[in-house]
């Protein structure tokens, strides 16, 4: 797997935009070296993946449903959901919570439960 977090890091949100879905094409698809244990060795990679919805649900509204389906598989894998806690994951995703549209609130308690368990 190439490293993919100097992109999804990027200071242009186009480019990051870009990055992640290439991401979430990816992980979905099931290419190997794409899956949830594999990007759990990526902290950086992990840390822009939640950095993403900093951003805000109108930076790329279309994605978010795939981010909140990317991080959400990512907290159901062991060790991706330990560095998401070691990163502050469970905070942050506490208060998106409240911001999220109310369509996307199941899916972000998802991420949650997958943390806390």
């Amino acid at each position: 797997m190439a490293p993919l977090h100097p992109i999804a890091a990027h200071p242009l949100a186009e480019v990051r935009t870009r990055a992640f879905r290439s991401l979430v094409t990816k992980f979905t698809g099931g290419i190997p070296g794409w899956a949830a244990a594999d990007l759990a060795a990526d902290r950086a990679l992990l840390a822009s993946a939640v950095g993403w919805f900093s951003e805000g649900p109108g930076a790329a509204g279309d994605l978010l449903a795939d981010m909140l389906r990317l991080v959400g598989a990512l907290a159901q894998d062991a060790a991706a959901s330990a560095t998401l806690v070691e990163l502050g994951s469970i905070p942050f995703f506490r208060a998106y919570k409240e911001a999220a549209p109310p369509d996307h609130q199941p899916a972000v308690q998802a991420i949650l439960d997958g943390l806390l368990r």
